[in-house]
């Protein structure tokens, strides 16, 4: 599955925080790059602000739930750039941190959808969310397709 424009999920990204997602996948850098991080839990970690993201069972609507604080330290730290490609499993901690200055397309693989919920850190406190996943129409994607060629002419 090509991953564009689901925004409450960039939104997040952009808040700069950990987290982990309910499939595993594989994902390479088509062009720009950005920092890759990965996090476990630990005593001498950054103290972040713990949530769960989830959904009923079989629903299209995720909420935002908090679940108090838990100390994470970063165990990896990797700029990646035009060309890498990695595999990440469900249960890894990471977040991505881009380059403001410079445009990054990636392409997303996602494997089945596992049963768990996603576990969201942030350094600071965030509102609770409720959002209804969306998945883009043919014109919507087209259109983000088009925006993504003209950042490669």
């Amino acid at each position: 599955m090509l991953r564009v424009g689901y925004e409450h999920y960039y939104a997040v990204i952009e808040a700069g925080s950990v987290h982990n997602h309910r499939w595993d996948f594989a994902t390479t850098i088509l062009f720009g790059g950005y920092h890759h991080q990965e996090f476990r839990s630990g005593a001498q970690g950054a103290t972040y602000c713990a949530y769960k993201y989830q959904s009923e069972s079989g629903a299209k609507e995720f909420t935002l739930v908090p679940q108090g604080t838990r100390a994470l330290r970063c165990v990896m730290d990797a700029y990646l750039v035009t060309g890498s490609f990695y595999t990440l499993t469900s249960e890894v901690l990471h977040r991505v941190v881009p380059d403001r200055g410079l445009p990054t397309a990636s392409l997303v693989l996602e494997g089945p959808r596992q049963p768990s919920e996603v576990d969201v850190y942030t350094l600071r406190p965030m509102d609770a969310v409720t959002d209804t996943f969306r998945g883009l129409e043919p014109d919507s994607l087209a259109e983000q397709l088009h925006r993504f060629l003209a950042l490669r002419s």
